[in-house]
């Protein structure tokens, strides 16, 4: 038995169905589960909740209770557990901390009863099954007009998608401060040498410092998507991946929206570092190879 545990935002959800899907090939002998019972039994509520069944149909497995409760339980018996049933062989809980969160290839070892927790932040871990991957992720028909226009313009455009996470990151040691003005400024530029008359798209969930820092480095207006919000927010991945070329920072996200779109002679911009190294993770493994990567070390917080 093999226990994919699906937890965060809409991007780590979609990091979560790439890894069960891998394991199912990988292990075509083993029961794999792709658990979202620490959504429905544990109260979580990142950001919407889970959202893999509303838009791709996907089905939303649990694990056993006992499972459930030993990985997502905030007892002090369940942090116990935790302790205990790995060191009897009972389950063995795989976390991406035992790899500071880059490609682990031991998820792919062999072993009776194990659950994953949190170890899918890399596109190799899905690599095998790309096709079928690409072919359940996707997207509801747009029915508004408005977006439905945008997609149809992004297409016959050399539409570029920038991306600008602020929001809860700015609060965060781990993912605050590593991708500001400066970051955006060097890709911008390093798109204008790449294309001829790129049009901007910038989705962001702070439009306000967009306007002041970004809207001088361009040559013209550039298209604000600011309205799909909540339960729609989704709409923003999915016009991000209507573009040809993309300009993300160290969120899968935005992430997603320029994996998905692989577009003919797409360029796709991401920051070197996607977590603090102060904080003892690294994340290395998130780029592609054919992504244009720029060098955000020496970023600091620019609010």
């Amino acid at each position: 038995m093999k226990i994919v545990s699906v937890v965060g935002g809409l991007g780590s959800q979609m990091m979560a169905f790439g890894l069960y899907l891998a394991l199912k090939k990988a292990f075509p002998n083993d029961q794999v589960i792709l658990d979202f019972s620490g959504y429905s039994k544990y109260g979580r509520a990142d950001h919407n909740g889970a959202e893999l069944h509303r838009l791709f149909g996907i089905e939303e497995q649990s694990a056993p209770s006992w499972v459930s409760y030993v990985m997502h339980g905030k007892s002090i018996v369940a942090k116990i557990l935790r302790v205990l049933l790995p060191l009897f062989g009972i389950l063995s809980i795989h976390r991406a901390n035992h790899s500071a969160y880059n490609y682990d290839p031991g998820v792919f070892v062999e072993r009776p009863r194990v659950a994953y927790d949190q170890c899918w932040t890399s596109w190799k871990y899905f690599e095998s099954v790309e096709h079928e991957l690409r072919r359940a992720l996707r997207f509801p028909l747009l029915s508004d007009s408005t977006n439905a226009q945008i997609a149809t313009s992004m297409k016959g455009q050399q539409s570029v998608a920038i991306h600008v996470r602020r929001g809860d990151y700015l609060q965060s040691p781990v993912l605050g401060g590593l991708v500001g003005r400066g970051y955006y400024e060097d890709a911008i530029h390093l798109i204008r040498t790449k294309i001829n008359n790129p049009v901007f798209y910038i989705f962001s969930d702070d439009i306000e410092w967009c306007r002041n820092n970004l809207v001088h480095l361009l040559d013209q207006e550039p298209m604000f998507i600011d309205w799909n919000h909540a339960s729609l927010s989704y709409i923003d991945m999915q016009l991000m991946s209507h573009c040809r070329h993309h300009i993300i920072p160290n969120s899968s996200f935005s992430w997603w929206g320029a994996y998905l779109a692989k577009h003919k002679e797409q360029i796709v911009i991401a920051p070197r570092l996607w977590v603090n190294p102060k904080s003892g993770l690294q994340m290395n493994d998130m780029n592609l190879p054919d992504w244009l990567i720029i060098d955000n070390s020496n970023a600091s917080l620019e609010i």
